[in-house]
């Protein structure tokens, strides 16, 4: 799960933020707080690579434009993928280009227009 900024999600990350330079867009990562599994399983108790905040510093580093962080909760684990990408993808962050890494835990990449970027980050 992606609970910290490793070499491999930084290598990620620059693809983004050049391709977006490239194409005159914003680079945006979306991620989610509390941690999955804080919420999914709770008797676990997990250690994160880093401090939400040391997440930010290190993305703001790596020159991502936007982090928007969406709250994690019972309720949103039990969205379908179709509902995930229609109501948080497409209809609130007005997603342009999606990258998937696939995990257990939807983590997503992707760029977004700037006229039609609206997430709150």
């Amino acid at each position: 799960t992606f609970d910290g900024v490793h070499i491999g999600h930084q290598a990620i990350i620059k693809r983004v933020v050049e391709a977006a330079r490239k194409n005159d867009l914003e680079s945006v990562l979306l991620t989610f707080f509390p941690h999955p599994r804080m919420v999914l399983q709770k008797e676990i108790d997990i250690k994160l690579l880093n401090t939400l905040s040391e997440k930010k510093e290190h993305l703001a580093q790596l020159g991502l434009d936007h982090l928007a962080i969406h709250p994690f909760t019972q309720e949103f684990s039990r969205l379908t993928a179709v509902e995930y990408v229609r109501d948080i993808l497409v209809n609130q962050l007005k997603v342009y280009r999606h990258y998937r890494r696939f995990t257990r835990i939807w983590k997503n990449l992707f760029l977004c227009r700037r006229r039609n970027f609206g997430a709150r980050t």
